[in-house]
């Protein structure tokens, strides 16, 4: 396994696999337009950085997102991690996160930030694998429109 930096042209490698993915397991209904928009959207953002793990030239997961400047330091936006369906829960994801905090660490973030689905999975992934903690002072709102 190698892991290094990606942009959009290495990670619309892994449209059809992140397709399954949400569509299969999660239940969801992306097309691959939708797809390669959202893919897209994650890798122009300003100050994006993203790592891509790789079997051999295939690449089977990615890690991104973007600094962002505050008051007291850069924060590093944990905007993604997808590793494809078959080679989940075999610890690369982990690596691959791993990698992204000694990276944005290097780039100067304090802290990463991240949103994530509130399950089991989520969780043990995050706050027990990787000691993130649920923050009180951030609080994320949403609203139909």
């Amino acid at each position: 396994m190698k892991i290094k930096e990606i942009d959009f042209n290495d990670i619309k490698e892994i449209v059809v696999d992140y397709m399954k993915y949400f569509n299969d397991i999660e239940g969801d209904h992306w097309t691959e337009e939708n797809v390669l928009r959202r893919l897209k959207q994650l890798t122009i953002r300003f100050d994006y950085f993203g790592l891509g793990i790789y079997d051999g030239s295939r690449i089977i997961g990615f890690c991104v997102g973007n600094l962002s400047q505050f008051d007291d330091g850069v924060i590093m936006h944990l905007n993604e991690i997808f590793v494809i369906s078959e080679l989940q829960s075999k610890g690369y994801g982990s690596k691959l996160l791993i990698e992204f905090e000694k990276k944005a660490k290097e780039l100067g973030a304090f802290r990463i930030q991240l949103e994530a689905v509130d399950d089991d999975i989520h969780s043990r992934f995050y706050n027990q694998y990787h000691r993130y903690v649920d923050t009180s002072s951030n609080l994320i709102k949403a609203k139909a429109i």
